[in-house]
Order: C-alpha cells, then sequence, then structure tokens
C-alpha cells in the first residue's frame, strides 16, 4: 500500500507541475465589450525590484545579498569615482525660469555678467540667433553669449537655486543653446561635484526605508551613473552624462535633502561610499524598477538584445509581500479603448473587435516584443484592419504599469470555491476572495478533481491575497480617493455617497483604509439605494430586533450578548418594516467563533465552528492562555444556539477561533486548523469587537500551519504507526478496531496513506465507537438509494448523480439500515 501511494503521489505532483503549461491557452481574447488589464508590478521588470528590496530588507537580508540576488553571480567591490557628473535637467525648451534664497552669479565665458539676490525671479530666454536674453526682476532684458558659449549660474553653498521645479544646492547650472538658426531651443545641466553629492540627489526610493534597502539603492544608482559615464560619456541631446528622468535615474537635488528621514538616505549613500557592483570584474548595466510583480525578467526579453549573465529573471516573493502594485486592474469600455489606441498611429485600428495577447512570454510572464508572424507581442484588430505592437508599444499607449498583464472581464473575479494554480505547481482554493493553499496531492483529491483546476495567470493569481483575514462583511470602507465600499461576500462594493445616505448608513462607521488593506478585497458590482442591503449587513427592524443579512436571509441576533460578541451597536442600520419582510428567515446567529461562555450550571465553554466545547478544569483554561475577562454569561436559550461539541481537555489544541497575540505584536487567528495572519488594526477592530486575545509563544504559534486547506470531512486516513482515523468537525477520530471500522461499514480501498506532516493538519479528536453515529463529513445511502451527506447530527439529502458528482466519490458512500437514517434529524 506504501510503495503504491508514493507511486501515486509522485504522479499526482508530475500532473500538477504539467497543468499550467497543458491547460493555458495560446491566446488570451478579451470578450467585445468590455477590455480589463489585469497586472502586476511597475516598471520594466529587468534587474532590482525597488519594492522587492524593500521587502527583502525588511526579512532581514543584508544589501550584499539583495543585490546578488537580482543581479546574479555579481559582488560589491570598491571601484574608482569620477570628479563630478553632469545631469540633465531638460532639453528643447523656449525660456528657463529660476530664483534664489541668496546671492547667485551670472557669467559668460568666465565673466560675470550679472548678479542676482534672493526673492528675485530672473528668466532665460531662447532667441532666433542662439544668444541668450536675460530677463532679471526689474530691469530691462539683455542678450548676451550664444551656442558657441552657453551660460553658467554660480552660488555659493549657503544659496539654493530653485528651477524647472526643483532645488539645488550643489552646481553650478549650465544652460545651453542648441538647434539651427531661427529655431534655437535651450536645455539646462547641472554639474555636480564632488560625485556623491549627485546620489544625495536621486529621488528613486523614499528615505523612510529600512537603512538596507537604502544601501541597495545608493549602490545600484552609483553603478548605473558610473557604467554609463566610462561607457558613453557626454550625450546628446543633453550635454550631459545622465538625464535627471526615469530615461536615467531620477534626480531630485537638494529636495532629497529637505524631506523626511533625509539623514536615512545620506548615511545609506555616505555608509557604501566609493561601492559598485561587478560581475566578472566589470561595472554592471545596473538596472532596476519599481515593482516586479514578482518575478524579475531576462534582458533579452525587455529590449531585445543579446542575453546578459547578470541580467537573468528570477523570483521576486519580497515583491509580493510588499509591494503595493500587485494586482492592479485597468478596465476599457470598447468605445474607450478604441479611442485610445487611435491616439497613436502604431495601434490605431479603428473600432477595436478583438485584443490578443501571444505566447510565448518571458520567464516572469511579462509580454514580448514581436517575434515572427504568430509569436508574440500583441495582435489588435478593428474596423480599420489588424496590427501587431510589441507589449511594451501597449502598455506606453494604455498607460499599463507593466507588460506583466493579462485580460479579463470588467468585475469578474473567480468565485469562492474555485481551484487556481499559477505558473507555479502550487494550488489553492479560493475562500472569501483569499486564496488557501492546498498542501498536498492527498489533500486535495479528499474533495477535488484535478480537471476543476483553473490555470490563471500570476497577475491574475496574486489579486487574490494569501490566506490574510480581511474586514468583516458589512464593513463600511473610505480609500485615499475619499470613495466608499461596502464589503459583502469579501468583495468591496462601490457606494455613492447618495446611496450611502439613503442606505442608512452613518458616515462616523467610516473606517479609512490604506491601499493594502483596501486591496484585501476585490472590486465587486456597485451597490445602489435600490438594492437591499448586503449580505453582511446588521440591521434592525421597527420592532427592535436586530438581524445579520447573510446569504439572502435574516439571522435573528436573540440578545445583546449574541451581537456584542461579533459587532458594536453602531454597526446597526434601521430598516423598515417593508424590507425586513422581503428577506426570509433563517437560523438565529450564534456567538463569535472563539468566544468564552458561562452557562448557569458554572461550565465554562469555548464556541469553535458552530459548537460550544467544554473547557473540562480551570488548568485547562489556563493551559489555553484564557483569562477571565474574556467570559461572558449565556442563558440557556444564548447557549442553545450551539450544539454541544468534543470536550477541551488537557492537552487539546487551540479551538478555530481563538486569536492569538505574539511577543512580536502580532496578531493570528484559527481558521479551519490554519493560522490567518491579521495585518491590520482595523480588520481586527471589524471582526473582534473584544480584545479576546491569548498571549502565545511564537513556537506554539507556529505549530498551527498557516492556512491552508485540510482533508474533507468524512475522509479516511492512515498514519506512519499503522492508526487509522475519520476526519469529522475538522478533528481527526482514531478508529480504535476492526470491529469499529466494519460496523460503521467503512471499506479499506478508501483509507488514504498520509504523512505525519499532513496528518497534523488535524488536531486529534475522541475516538470513534462502535455506539457512534457516523460521524460528520459521511455519505450514507439507505435502502431505497437515497444518498445523504451527515453534518452536525442531521443528514442532508443530495439530489441528483450529478450533485453528487460535483462534490463527492461513489466509492466514499456507506450503506446504512434505514435506523440508522432515523436517527439523524432531516
Amino acid at each position: 500500500m506504501a510503495n503504491v501511494n508514493r507511486f501515486i503521489r509522485a504522479g499526482v505532483a508530475i500532473a500538477i507541475a504539467a497543468s499550467a503549461t497543458l491547460l493555458r491557452p495560446q491566446l488570451a481574447i478579451a470578450a467585445p465589450g468590455t477590455y480589463t488589464f489585469f497586472g502586476s508590478g511597475y516598471g520594466h521588470g529587468l534587474g532590482m525590484s525597488q519594492w522587492g528590496a524593500k521587502g527583502a530588507a525588511d526579512a532581514g537580508m543584508s544589501h550584499p545579498q539583495i543585490l546578488s540576488h537580482y543581479y546574479q553571480g555579481t559582488s560589491v567591490v570598491a571601484h574608482p569615482m569620477p570628479s563630478a557628473i553632469r545631469v540633465g535637467l531638460v532639453q528643447g525648451v523656449a525660456e528657463i525660469s529660476m530664483s534664489a534664497d541668496g546671492p547667485f552669479d551670472i557669467l559668460v565665458s568666465g565673466v560675470v555678467v550679472r548678479s542676482g539676490g534672493p526673492s528675485q525671479t530672473w528668466k532665460v530666454q531662447r532667441t532666433t540667433s542662439g544668444a541668450f536674453r536675460i530677463v532679471p526682476p526689474t530691469d530691462p532684458a539683455f542678450e548676451v553669449g550664444g551656442p558657441s558659449t552657453g551660460l553658467e549660474i554660480r552660488w555659493g553653498e549657503a544659496t539654493l537655486i530653485s528651477t524647472l521645479g526643483h532645488k539645488y544646492r550643489y552646481g553650478p547650472l549650465l544652460i545651453d543653446s542648441y538647434g539651427s538658426p531661427g529655431a534655437y531651443v535651450l536645455r539646462a545641466i547641472i554639474h555636480v561635484g564632488p560625485f556623491e553629492r549627485y546620489l544625495y540627489g536621486l529621488g528613486e526610493m523614499p528615505s523612510s526605508w529600512n537603512i538596507e534597502a537604502l544601501k541597495t539603492q545608493a549602490i545600484a544608482g552609483r553603478t548605473y551613473a558610473i557604467e554609463k559615464m566610462e561607457r558613453l560619456g557626454i550625450r546628446q541631446p543633453c550635454n550631459c552624462h545622465l538625464y535627471s528622468t526615469v530615461v536615467d535615474q531620477a534626480y531630485v537635488g537638494y529636495d532629497k535633502e529637505l524631506g523626511s528621514f533625509a539623514s536615512n538616505w545620506k548615511a545609506a549613500v555616505d555608509q557604501t561610499a566609493g561601492l559598485v557592483s561587478k560581475y566578472a570584474g566589470s561595472l554592471i548595466q545596473a538596472y532596476y524598477s519599481s515593482s516586479s510583480g514578482g518575478h524579475t525578467e531576462n534582458n533579452e526579453n525587455v529590449w531585445g538584445s543579446s542575453p546578459v549573465a547578470y541580467l537573468r529573471g528570477v523570483p521576486d516573493p519580497w515583491d509580493l509581500n510588499v509591494s503595493p502594485y500587485i494586482g492592479w486592474q485597468v478596465p476599457f469600455t470598447a468605445e474607450q479603448l478604441s479611442t485610445r489606441l487611435s491616439n497613436d498611429a502604431s495601434t490605431n485600428v479603428g473600432a477595436i473587435q478583438s485584443v490578443e495577447l501571444l505566447n510565448p512570454r518571458g520567464v516572469s510572464g511579462r509580454l514580448l516584443r514581436v517575434i515572427d508572424p504568430s509569436s508574440g507581442g500583441v495582435r489588435l484588430s478593428g474596423s480599420l484592419g489588424v496590427k501587431r505592437v510589441s507589449g511594451d508599444t501597449l502598455r506606453r499607449v494604455l498607460g499599463l504599469r507593466s507588460t506583466l498583464f493579462y485580460l479579463g472581464h470588467s468585475g469578474v473575479g473567480h468565485p469562492d470555491g474555485t481551484l487556481i494554480q499559477g505558473s507555479g505547481t502550487q494550488i489553492s482554493i479560493l475562500k472569501d476572495g483569499t486564496r488557501w493553499p492546498v498542501p498536498s496531492p492527498r489533500i486535495l483529491e479528499s474533495q477535488f478533481r484535478y480537471q476543476e483546476v483553473v490555470p490563471v495567470a500570476d497577475p491574475i493569481l496574486f489579486t487574490y491575497p494569501e490566506a490574510q483575514l480581511g474586514f468583516r462583511d458589512g464593513s463600511l470602507l473610505q480609500t485615499s480617493d475619499s470613495r466608499m465600499w461596502v464589503v459583502s461576500h469579501g468583495l468591496r462594493r462601490y457606494v455613492t455617497a447618495d446611496d450611502f445616505t439613503a442606505l442608512g448608513y452613518s458616515s462616523g462607521n467610516l473606517l479609512t483604509v490604506t491601499a493594502s488593506e483596501a486591496a484585501l478585497h476585490q472590486v465587486g458590482d456597485p451597490l445602489q439605494s435600490g438594492n437591499k442591503h448586503p449580505d453582511g449587513a446588521l440591521v434592525m427592524d421597527p420592532t427592535g430586533t436586530a438581524y445579520l443579512l447573510e446569504v439572502g436571509t435574516k439571522r435573528r441576533l436573540v440578545s445583546p450578548g449574541v451581537l456584542e460578541s461579533s459587532f458594536t451597536w453602531a454597526d446597526v442600520v434601521q430598516i423598515t418594516a417593508t424590507e425586513s419582510a422581503s428577506y426570509p428567515v433563517g437560523p438565529a446567529y450564534g456567538f463569535r467563533e472563539g468566544s468564552l461562555l458561562r452557562t448557569d450550571d458554572g461550565s465554562i465553554w469555548v464556541v469553535s465552528n458552530d459548537y460550544r466545547r467544554h473547557i473540562t478544569s480551570q488548568q485547562v483554561f489556563s493551559d489555553q492562555g484564557y483569562n477571565g475577562n474574556m467570559v461572558r454569561s449565556a442563558s440557556a436559550v444564548e447557549a442553545s444556539l450551539h450544539q454541544v461539541g468534543f470536550p477541551i481537555t488537557p492537552g487539546s489544541r487551540h479551538p478555530d477561533g481563538t486569536v492569538f497575540l505574539n511577543g512580536g505584536g502580532q496578531f493570528y487567528v484559527l481558521r479551519d486548523g490554519g493560522r490567518l495572519p491579521i495585518k491590520s488594526a482595523l480588520v481586527r477592530r471589524t471582526q473582534f469587537p473584544r480584545d479576546e486575545n491569548v498571549s502565545a509563544s511564537d513556537a506554539t504559534i507556529s505549530s498551527y500551519p498557516g492556512a491552508v486547506e485540510r482533508f474533507s470531512e468524512g475522509t479516511l486516513i492512515y498514519t506512519s504507526g499503522g492508526a487509522v482515523w475519520v476526519i469529522s468537525d475538522g478533528f481527526r477520530r482514531h478508529i480504535p478496531s476492526p470491529t469499529v471500522f466494519s460496523n460503521m461499514g467503512y471499506s479499506w480501498t478508501n483509507v488514504t496513506e498520509v504523512s505525519d506532516g499532513e496528518a497534523t493538519y488535524h488536531p486529534v479528536g475522541p475516538a470513534l465507537s462502535s455506539s457512534d453515529t457516523h460521524p460528520n463529513g459521511t455519505l450514507v445511502m439507505d435502502p431505497n438509494g437515497n444518498v445523504f451527506y451527515v453534518e452536525k447530527g442531521m443528514r442532508r439529502h443530495v439530489p441528483s448523480p450529478t450533485v453528487f458528482d460535483s462534490r463527492f466519490r461513489w466509492s466514499r458512500v456507506v450503506s446504512v439500515p434505514s435506523a440508522e437514517i432515523t436517527r439523524y434529524t432531516p
């Protein structure tokens, strides 16, 4: 049995790895009418990712380690520094204005022709002859110099010159006149020395970031500049070594030193002075971009040059962890897309009919240039014909953040329950808009079929955050653009100010959220005042009865204690009797998972998976980390909302719903036996209105796996010690003897051998005995051929073979007598 299962497991792993290739279509074609570009990352994706460097530094990596990851095979070494650098600030303009907070001189051929002072605005204008027309603040204008001479503005370091939107302390400022008679234009160059002062003015990375990330940027920026200076010298038409824009590197002058945390950035420059990155003894071309989207790209796939050994695409998990540019969306109607494409001759195809993104893609999934008539780039079809363009051209014309994008339908995300797989081997299931990894083939096989796995592009995969707790359904959010949203079914639905008021919402309940907090929830359909209140809303009718709306029903909150365990009274929205009557009545709502209850007989219980589980002693209560302030009294009516489940005994694992707090201030909640991080205080506030967390060591918390999908209810497993178990209510319950196994009607062909690690996804529950009913998750069939699913002591009829096939395997059905069926509530 063991050898057979190992063989099957190996075959399953191969099937998983192959599915992304076998099932992914060659073309991605958007349906007419809507074109939504789903993408990740910001920039060309070549070399270092700045957000990735931040994430790596935050994770404890040093700047040499970070650089050697993004630039493969390189090392950080010393290199002679140039004395100064010429930076091109602007080219091809008719006028340049400047002012200062102190004295400065204007020179031509080294001779001072005029001096200026503080609080004055001077202008330099072009002339048809190529001379400079100087316009002082009060005196008449005059002309000096020409194309062969140029202007020079000098000042002392106590003075700041302001021009072209920035302030500069280190100079001089040089202004050239170039072109042809009658068509001369101006350009400005800042001549910065010593060279390291140029790095002080790089505006490429926020100064507040981790010092190791800043050092990484300082070395990359220094290497980029010196390599280009040594290779290209003075460049035209800027008459400079480097441009001050993203053509090369963003140079903002003394503004950087005036900004917040400026001392951090200067320290990073100073502490890495003279250091560069080299490969095989030569300076590298240290390209970098804002965000890789999770994987950098090979250089030949970005700009089409020959492969460079140190510019290989590499995984960038740190970028995924911290970048705000993971999972962006840009929607267009067909009319909007046609208009945007018509603005550029290379993409104008008239009224758009289809957009096809062609394989192959780069190692990161980025679109490539046009390779041949059927490969690479993008095919645009419209009323004026068909055009092929590179992914970069389409990115430029449409204003997309990167070429790592795919096409989809506006507003559509995969529904909860979908199995998705990106370019890697990991398969995940969507729950509440987040992806939960399925950790092993055996767990997947226990409840799904491989043909149900949906292959998706990594940017789409990353639009679903990985198993992180989001805001409670019904939460009201406000994003930085002042838009208001309602969370429902894990989606955030936009609501206008008028509809917000019409629905009875209060601005006092709005939570101002960050971009990363908002990104925990995909965008769903807008909410309008004509709609009913969405699922997750807490409502009260004119009789004073409070309900939670869930799956289109209203679930009564039977007492203030029940309401306050999950919500606050400020969350309640008043509705009319007519609207209240429009919702069918669902089962009453119980206490929040993790709630501690004291019943009239003095017993203490914890609510978990909708059961109440008895805490058998004060020692067990203390061992779980609970304290008396967490316990609330519950009446017999309130307690009866939850059936009695397995007791909490010495050595029991913490139940689902437990909120952990570690020594570093990080909160987690147990869901389905896995720990979900709670990375936002606002999220915690909506999910857990009372502070009922358990302080626990990192070792205790890490003993629970990160949130993962587990074996399905009713699965029979066999562990290395020879024990056979059945999964029920998230527990594994030992089947102590062949007699019990046979009496339950189980078949050995349904027993799956699992590793000890897989088994530990389920804590041990009470052993199964012959007198027990079949545990939750069992499929039973009566003598008439009716199949039922056992759940919480009830039997749920499976109405048809089609329904059955979508969820179960026929081999797992257990035949039972009619008397057995009657033991379960219909």
